[in-house]
């Protein structure tokens, strides 16, 4: 019997090893901002799950005190994640560039993460960019 392939995840693209560069690379707004233009699609609504949000929510609290009650607001709530905290960091225009640039730091922090990341973000660009 044939091993099923391992694909990435939120995607139908067939899973390679990275390099030692590529699963290393660090994570950047410019890079998530290809990828959404490559894919188009939202990284995170797309991989919502590809890394804990109670981990992503305690980086935020420690970055942003005074946001606490919104954050914990999100932690508690029954079907929270890191979608839910998308909102509090657009500004009057809905960007989210300060989200997406605050992601970034945090995942660079997070060695599997970061690596989890990187295979979506590099696996999937190349993909929809051939």
């Amino acid at each position: 019997m044939e091993k099923e392939k391992e694909t990435i995840h939120g995607f139908d693209i067939e899973k390679r090893e990275l390099t030692e560069e590529e699963a290393t690379r660090p994570i950047t707004l410019e890079r998530f901002t290809e990828f959404h233009h490559a894919a188009g699609e939202d990284f995170v609504d797309q991989c919502e799950s590809i890394v804990n949000h109670l981990i992503w929510i305690g980086w935020c609290l420690h970055k942003y005190p005074e946001k606490s009650k919104d954050f914990l607001k999100v932690a508690n709530h029954k079907y929270g994640g890191v979608q839910m905290t998308m909102e509090l960091f657009e500004n009057e225009d809905g960007e989210d560039d300060a989200f997406y640039t605050d992601f970034a730091e945090f995942l660079n922090q997070t060695e599997s993460a970061k690596k989890r990341v990187n295979q979506i973000l590099i696996q999937v660009t190349e993909y929809y960019n051939q």
